[in-house]
Formats: C-alpha cells, sequence, structure tokens
C-alpha cells in the first residue's frame, strides 16, 4: 500500500503545481501579443511603425498558372529573397522580390520579369 500511494501523491503534486504556473504562463503570452503587431503591405515591402522592430516577416504566395491549352500560357512565380529590411543595425521591416517567367505557346515566347508579392511584417514595441 505505500508504494501506490508515492505515484498518486507525486501526479497530485503535478496537478497542483500545473494549476498555479499554468495562469501565471497564460498571463504572460497575452502581455508578449499585446506588444506585437503585424503590418500589411504591397510592393514588396512592409514596415513597422516608428519605435516598433521587426521581428519577422513574410510574403503571400502567388499561384502559378498552367494550361492545357496548346496555344495558351503558362505562369511560374519564384521568390528569390524574402529578408528583414535593416537600418542601422535593427530590423524595421520585412521585403520580398522574385520573378515571373510567362511561356506563350502560341508565339512560342518566353517572357522574365521581376515580380513584389504582397510582404507582412510581424513587429514588437
Amino acid at each position: 500500500m505505500h508504494i501506490t500511494l508515492r505515484p498518486a501523491a507525486l501526479i497530485a503534486g503535478s496537478i497542483l503545481a500545473a494549476a498555479v504556473i499554468a495562469p501565471t504562463a497564460a498571463e504572460a503570452a497575452v502581455n508578449y501579443f499585446d506588444t506585437t503587431k503585424v503590418v500589411y503591405g504591397t510592393l514588396g515591402s512592409a514596415y513597422c511603425p516608428t519605435g516598433w522592430k521587426a521581428v519577422g516577416g513574410g510574403y503571400e504566395g502567388v499561384r502559378d498558372k498552367y494550361t492545357t491549352s496548346p496555344t495558351g500560357s503558362d505562369t511560374v512565380y519564384e521568390v528569390d529573397y524574402s529578408k528583414p529590411n535593416v537600418s542601422s543595425g535593427i530590423a524595421t521591416g520585412w521585403r520580398a522580390a522574385g520573378t515571373k517567367t510567362t511561356i506563350s505557346y502560341s508565339t512560342r515566347n518566353v517572357t522574365t520579369t521581376t515580380y513584389y508579392p504582397k510582404t507582412f511584417v510581424v513587429c514588437a514595441s
């Protein structure tokens, strides 16, 4: 009987500790997210408001377009870079750029241009 009580006491103690610690952790998470915001930009860049720092970011994906027609065209998007925008050693925003390739089957023409996806930056105060 003595051996059976030890695991039960250990489990009860763990549950009590979790009940005391969990509210503190949840409160810390709320406070953390109160100090962050996501800012959306266009044309390949997004910037944090003055006094905020960039802690992450990215871009919105663009869907490739393919055709099944021999006279149609295919369009393929590739991201060349997605990185923080740094000013005086501090990340202040996010930028991204890529390549758009269009293949026309009727004219047998390939066109490559630069494109700038919609970007976002995660800012912290």
